[in-house]
């Protein structure tokens, strides 16, 4: 193996935030196969296809399917080398078949990939936040400091496309800062011009989001849930946030492992564009790119596609419903005169440290479920506690 290999084939650590069924099964079978006892993959993305049988492949991927529905063939098979298993296509394909042999899934939900292009790696960054996931809060201070630490990971991006919410204020000053002003450091655009990014929202939201929230609206509906009152938003940020932080990040990753389909090319994952293309290329965020005119800026980065695309479009208007105005702010410094702003809280711990040891004590046992049954009965026996201990609840 020559050196650049260690870009595309890096060696990862046995990921430990997993729902706790996928981490319990990918641990059984990965014992199965000799992992080494330092518990690091050995090259989970190298030429040598998997061992792993046909009916422990079909266990793992019907977990996996039960917590992300819409998981085709290209997310299994990234969320399968993000556990260490390199899986042909066609073994996955036919374990889908298996598994659900009548609406063959992997047919139904197959994505079309449209062209899109920027310099290269770290060019341009989209960034944008999902009102319907926000339920901690998206202050300015909370949205930068989830950038500074994409930011330490990936690199500073030569520039960072944005929409007029109040809460990029300061990733916009920092940019402007560190990259300089008047060239689009960072884009103020309106949301419309970021719809590159609704398509990652599309399947977050059909991956992760649209099961939480029609299990929240059971909780609503049936097991006294009352959304109007911010002790009820705690509890259910004590009780499922870490869960919901858990899927999220196994999303993320399985999502730079997942193969793309590559106009003229190659397949190749998230990962490997970013990585390679950079070891090709060069860090595009280090030396500036040229200087950009207002109108170049003014279309920098817009996917013309996604424009003419209804779901992704109806994506974007439940997430900037607020009307934006019609300029960009393009090629200026500082922020628009006209911003939108939606306030999101942090809802406030009403208990005492006394009292919330008691009620972790007392919901210990139906901690760890990961099926809709078992987090009904979390949900009611920790709103019990809660209100024998306040009639706040």
């Amino acid at each position: 193996m020559f050196a650049g290999d260690d870009i595309l084939e890096p060696a990862y650590p046995i990921p430990q935030d997993l729902p706790p069924d996928i981490q319990e099964i990918s641990q059984e079978i990965l014992a199965n196969e000799q992992i080494s006892e330092q518990g690091v993959l050995r090259n989970p993305v190298s030429r040598h296809h998997s061992t792993i049988s046909d009916r422990d492949l079909d266990d793992l991927i019907i977990r996996l399917r039960f917590h992300f529905q819409r998981a085709g063939i290209s997310m299994l098979d990234g969320m399968l080398r993000r556990l260490g298993h390199r899986v042909q296509r066609e073994r996955i394909r036919q374990a889908l078949l298996r598994i659900d042999p009548v609406r063959r899934i992997f047919e139904r939900i197959r994505i079309r990939r449209r062209q899109y292009s920027v310099a290269g790696p770290n060019a341009l960054w989209h960034h944008d936040g999902q009102h319907g996931l926000i339920r901690n809060n998206n202050s300015g201070n909370t949205v930068l400091g989830l950038f500074l630490t994409a930011a330490a990971i990936f690199g500073v991006p030569s520039r960072l496309r944005g929409d007029h919410g109040t809460e990029n204020i300061l990733v916009a000053a920092w940019m402007e800062e560190r990259r300089g002003g008047q060239r689009g450091s960072y884009i103020w655009g309106r949301s419309v011009h970021n719809v590159r990014i609704e398509r990652l929202w599309v399947d977050v939201t059909a991956q992760i989001g649209s099961l939480w929230a029609n299990f929240f609206t059971i909780l609503e509906l049936r097991h006294g849930l009352d959304i109007n009152n911010a002790n009820h938003i705690w509890l259910l940020h004590h009780l499922f946030l870490p869960l919901i932080n858990i899927d999220l990040t196994f999303f993320a990753e399985a999502w730079n492992e997942h193969p793309i389909q590559i106009r003229d090319g190659p397949n190749r994952s998230p990962m490997d564009l970013f990585g390679f293309d950079m070891a090709v290329h060069g860090v595009r965020g280090d030396p500036l790119d040229e200087m950009m005119s207002r109108e170049e800026l003014e279309v920098y980065g817009i996917d013309w596609e996604g424009l003419r695309n209804d779901r992704l479009l109806e994506s974007r208007q439940v997430n900037n419903g607020i009307e934006e105005g019609v300029t960009s702010w393009v090629g200026e410094s500082g922020p628009p005169a006209r911003l939108n702003e939606v306030i999101v809280d942090s809802p406030d711990n009403p208990l005492t440290d006394e009292a919330l040891t008691w009620l972790n004590a007392e919901i210990a046992p139906w901690m760890g479920g990961t099926d809709d049954d078992s987090r009904i009965l979390l949900w009611a026996h920790a709103l019990a506690a809660a209100q024998s201990l306040s009639n706040i609840f």
